[in-house]
């Protein structure tokens, strides 16, 4: 009777404890495009203050929050050194696209990694209308 409990509360706790694994914070699996030209290594999203205080992952809505800063590595597929353009494409809560954001990474070589990293703020012009709705990002990698 004991094992059985045992047995029941582990693969309770596996299974509530996997659930997320096909879920990134603020991406779906699946949401990146252009995967012949780069691979997306790895990838967060944390949320910051002004006074440069990390208050968590994610794109969170919470009042002190002023900026994300989304960071990650990529990989370049392609045979040669190639200049490869990232664009992050932001969408609300119910997949309302809401604006882009390129960042251009110069002579990457090939099958070597890479290191990127934007912050999107608040208080900046282009971001202002759309901010507070960001719940989502997708990645699309192009060749420049």
């Amino acid at each position: 009777m004991q094992k059985k409990i045992v047995l029941g509360l582990t693969l309770f706790f596996l299974i509530v404890g996997l659930s997320g694994c096909t879920n990134l914070q603020g991406i779906t699996t699946g949401q990146v495009k252009g995967e012949n030209v780069a691979e997306l290594v790895s990838y967060q999203i944390d949320s910051w203050t002004w006074m440069d205080e990390k208050i968590g992952d994610g794109f969170n809505h919470e009042e002190p929050v002023n900026y994300y800063k989304i960071q990650g590595t990529i990989k370049n597929k392609i045979d040669h050194a190639a200049d490869i353009l990232i664009e992050l494409n932001f969408y609300d809560g119910e997949d309302t696209y809401l604006g882009s954001e390129e960042i251009p990474m110069r002579n990457v070589p090939s099958s070597s990694t890479h290191s990127f990293t934007k912050n999107i703020n608040k208080h900046v012009m282009r971001f202002s209308d759309y901010w507070a709705q960001i719940e989502k990002v997708t990645f699309t990698f192009t060749e420049l």
